[in-house]
């Protein structure tokens, strides 16, 4: 009778542990490293912005501007790039500061006579009194009243020149923005009650 003295047979190894291991040592600092990697600066453009918030028809001054850096994913088709398209031109709307100042938010370069010291009032127009669409902003104009109860009265001439700042829609109502003398004010009230308001512009 044979007594077997050997070792029992080792069970194979798992080495599946071991390559998950692996994989894990490889894989966290991989992680690791994206995640602290530094990004590569984003391309930046030089453009004039405001250094405050702006009102609408505000006449820009060099002072109210200054070149700073934005990223360029930021300016579009209209964006001003120069301080020279900007300096004395007008605000259409309010503005805020440190934003891409883009070409539809600014007026044109007004004479500075018709814009100082007036102030801006809205008028209600229909296709007739801005002159079949032609009418726009920093156009000039002369302003009349017409008598509605007095036909017998003649018209008046109220303003020889006034500046249009702006034309535009609120609803389903086109308005037009005139730069009136401030000083003109209560005459402009006094002289247009219970008249019609037409406005003329000198061609050619």
């Amino acid at each position: 009778m044979s007594t077997n003295t050997g070792q029992p047979p080792k069970p194979p190894r798992d080495f599946v542990p071991w390559i998950y291991w692996t994989l894990f040592m490889l894989v966290v600092p991989v992680t690791v490293w994206m995640a602290n990697k530094p990004m590569p600066p984003k391309p930046q453009v030089s453009l004039p912005l405001f250094n405050h918030e702006v009102p609408a028809y505000h006449i820009i001054a060099l002072k109210d501007i200054s070149m700073r850096w934005i990223d360029k994913y930021d300016v579009t088709t209209d964006t001003m790039h120069t301080k020279s398209d900007l300096v004395g031109h007008y605000t259409l709307n309010a503005i805020h500061a440190f934003q891409p100042i883009h070409a539809s938010q600014i007026g044109p370069k007004p004479d500075p006579r018709l814009i100082a010291n007036t102030l801006a009032v809205a008028l209600p127009a229909n296709i007739a009194t801005i002159l079949g669409g032609s009418l726009q902003a920093g156009d000039i104009v002369s302003i009349a009243a017409v008598p509605l109860s007095n036909t017998t009265s003649l018209p008046t001439i109220i303003f020889d020149a006034v500046l249009v700042l702006n034309i535009k829609s609120v609803g389903s109502q086109t308005v037009i923005i005139l730069a009136l003398p401030i000083n003109r004010w209560l005459d402009y009230l006094t002289k247009t009650r219970n008249t019609m308001i037409v406005l003329a512009r000198q061609v050619g």
